[in-house]
Formats: C-alpha cells, structure tokens, sequence
C-alpha cells in the first residue's frame, strides 16, 4: 500500500478494522488481525517508486485518487511505474469525476467546479487541498496510451440528473464543448497492462 504522505495510522487503522468487523462478524480472518503487521502489507508513505525493484509489481490499483493527479504528473507516474511492473501486471482504477465539494454541499451540482474559471478552480485547490483535475472521463485513456499502456477494460456511468443539468450549466468553454454524457460521467472503472 502507498500513499504520497503517510494517513494511515494505527487509530485509522483500528477504525477501519472495527468497521470491517460490523460489516463481516463471521469473518474469522478478521478477528485474527490485531496490528497492521499482522498483514502480509507494506505501508510505503511517502510513496518513492525508486525503491521498488524492477518487474516486482503484480497489481496496483487505485479509487478515487488520479482525479487528484494534475495530468502531467499523472503521465510521468504511470511512466515510472512501467518499469517496475511485471510482464503480466494489471492496473486497476476507479475514478469519482465528480465535484468533490458536492459530496458535502448538496446544494451546488456533480458538476458545478465545471463552471469555473482556472483561476478560481486552482484557487479553490489551493484552500480545500482537494486538488481535483476536473478531468473527465474520456480524457484518461489517451494519457494512459502517452505513458505506455494498453486499455484493457473501461466502463463507465452516467449520471442522468447530472446529463440534463449539463445542457443549461454556463461552463467554461473547454467544457462547453463537450457531450452532457461526457460531462455527466461521474464514474469510471479502467483497466490497464503495461
């Protein structure tokens, strides 16, 4: 497991195993782990990919995190990656297109951080530290084909309130000139080998 700054802590750590617990009392796996060094994990925070030894990756996957990728970052991750990576690894990401801002103000839409200005979104990045790229979901497969990987599955759903919606939003013109599916697209599941 990575994280670009170390989160997992052993207070989140209980947390999360309590949860599981509640959710599977029968599981008796669960009932085993007292620690994190009672899984057969490492925690590798702050992440560094020159640690890792070539061809020593089998599955890496993700949910919800590349939206928080500014692309050209996004690209020379993937890109470092590569080569760690074993000849018949597989990524595995799910991606939230949405505003993350709604998921606590259901006042504003999925898609309101579409209307702004790159000032005012960089701006907002800034002072929320959600650091979305606002890409959507079309817009992933052609970066993943720039750092060297081939699309194996992609699925994706869209949001119908949010389609209708995106038909009368004032967006900002990169966005304007997308299809409401395209921009009412909240999820997307992908699939990648190197």
């Amino acid at each position: 497991m990575s994280d670009l700054n170390p989160h997992l802590d052993d207070v989140s750590f209980a947390a999360t195993l309590d949860f599981l617990r509640r959710v599977d009392p029968s599981e008796q796996r669960l009932r085993e782990i007292r620690t994190r060094q009672d899984l057969p994990l490492t925690y590798l925070a702050p992440f560094d990919v020159n640690a890792l030894a070539d061809g020593s990756i089998d599955l890496v996957t993700s949910r919800t995190v590349l939206e928080h990728i500014p692309p050209d970052v996004l690209v020379q991750l993937l890109k470092s990656l590569r080569p760690k990576l074993s000849a018949r690894a597989r990524m595995v990401h799910l991606v939230d297109h949405s505003d993350h801002l709604e998921h606590a103000d259901k006042s504003i839409s999925k898609i309101n951080f579409l209307t702004w200005p790159e000032r005012k979104h960089a701006w907002i990045n800034r002072l929320t530290r959600e650091g979305e790229n606002r890409l959507r979901h079309h817009e992933y497969p052609p970066l993943f084909a720039l750092a060297g990987y081939r699309l194996l599955l992609e699925q994706d759903k869209v949001h119908e309130p949010t389609r209708q919606l995106a038909k009368s939003l004032p967006l900002q013109w990169r966005y304007a000139a997308m299809t409401p599916e395209q921009l009412a697209t909240m999820s997307s599941l992908y699939v990648l080998a190197p």
